[in-house]
């Protein structure tokens, strides 16, 4: 569990402090449950990744490597790929795209004994 937790922190020492308010929350806030799967946004919760710097992107799907299996990661890549084409398709590249998603961190870095 320590390659996530460290690729969180790597992730969250690159953020403005306006983005650590909007991307941290305790793990039982209710942002927890503010997800949706349509595009239109619905709760607009955490950091749109379609904003974020090319490094904060990166460190994103860092976060993304080291807390899923490699045919985990390969999943979630293609899913945001293929939203991305879909996007092109339809001729909504601004609405759908490879980083129109949020991003969330839920809890800190204290053990779990603590």
């Amino acid at each position: 569990m320590r390659e996530p937790c460290e690729a969180a922190a790597r992730f969250l020492a690159l953020l403005t402090p306006g983005e650590l308010d909007a991307v941290r929350h305790d793990i039982d806030a209710p942002e927890w449950r503010a997800w949706s799967n349509p595009e239109f946004m619905v709760y607009r919760v955490g950091l749109r990744m379609e904003v974020l710097t090319d490094h904060k992107k990166a460190a994103i799907y860092d976060v993304l490597r080291a807390s899923l299996s490699a045919d985990g990661y390969a999943q979630v890549s293609g899913a945001m790929e293929l939203n991305g084409h879909l996007g092109e398709l339809v001729g909504l590249p601004t609405v759908m795209n490879r980083h129109s998603y949020w991003f969330l961190v839920f809890g800190d870095r204290r053990p779990l004994s603590e």
